[in-house]
């Protein structure tokens, strides 16, 4: 769909937009789809940093309202994951970053970056 070589007549199958009608909240809209983006992200995993084995994910997107979010987590199970929160928290802040605590999911961030004309949207029909 994206390139434009096949109209896009609907995004959703009729089964789809039927449980839609059925259980949503929202009316959602027939209308043309819209390409947005590109968002480029890039994951490393099994990353060592001092005593600690992390996933990094980097997720970029340029235009007026560029977005730039570094996520690095590590799978530990619940017992003791607050201490290693603090000790990765005490080594990232090390290093001079500032972990944002609390923030929301990267994928909402971008997604809200796209919806608020971080770039113009492209009609594909």
């Amino acid at each position: 769909m994206a390139s434009g070589a096949q109209q896009p007549l609907w995004a959703l199958s009729e089964r789809q937009r039927a449980f839609l009608a059925d259980c949503a909240d929202v009316v959602v809209a027939a209308g043309p789809l819209d390409v947005l983006g590109p968002v480029h992200s890039v994951r490393w995993e099994g990353v060592r940093l001092d005593h600690h084995e992390v996933t990094l994910e980097s997720w970029t997107l340029d235009g007026p309202r560029p977005l730039r979010r570094l996520e690095v987590s590590e799978r530990v199970p619940p017992q003791g994951a607050e201490v290693v929160q603090a000790s990765l928290t005490a080594l990232l802040r090390r290093q001079g970053l500032d972990p944002a605590p609390g923030r929301g999911p990267k994928t909402r961030d971008v997604l809200e970056a796209l919806t608020h004309g971080a770039r113009p949207p492209q009609r594909i029909f």
